[in-house]
């Protein structure tokens, strides 16, 4: 759940981005999770899902794990429209393991000006065990076949 008020709007590559409408302070935590607004499906869960549902929401969801479950999380809130960036403006601390949680909170990693683009590098939340199945893959559409990433 995003904790900082935000505005969606076209980003620098033709798709829709997430922007802080006010400064964020480094160190500022942006978002934490919260089960009413981020909804964790394990992988099989997300497969039994209509066609209609995964296409709705497909481009939105993002690998994660919960009591050592690999899985996709979904978030019903602007937090789904955070881009990925090889030099983000935001993720979790610096001595936390990625992918451990979905308890993981997420802060600013710098002064981020109101009306900036709200960026975080998608492999800092990846667990290494999913993301080597993730890589070189056109988009979350691997979420047809879940039998082999466990393996």
């Amino acid at each position: 759940m995003l904790l900082i008020e935000t505005f969606l709007a076209p980003d620098a590559f033709g798709g829709v981005g997430l922007f802080s409408s006010h400064a964020i302070p480094q160190g500022t935590q942006i978002w934490r999770y919260e089960p009413a607004v981020d909804v964790f499906f394990t992988l099989p869960e997300y497969a039994a899902l209509p066609p209609a549902v995964k296409q709705k929401i497909g481009i939105h969801v993002y690998p994660a794990v919960a009591d050592s479950q690999f899985g996709v999380m979904y978030s019903r809130d602007h937090d789904r429209y955070t881009n990925h960036s090889d030099r983000p403006n935001t993720g979790p601390s610096w001595g936390q393991r990625a992918g451990e949680t979905l308890a993981e909170p997420v802060f600013a990693l710098r002064d981020i000006a109101a009306g900036e683009e709200i960026t975080t590098d998608y492999m800092r939340f990846t667990p290494p065990q999913i993301a080597r199945y993730f890589m070189g893959l056109p988009s979350f559409e691997f979420l047809r076949d879940v039998s082999s990433v466990a393996a």
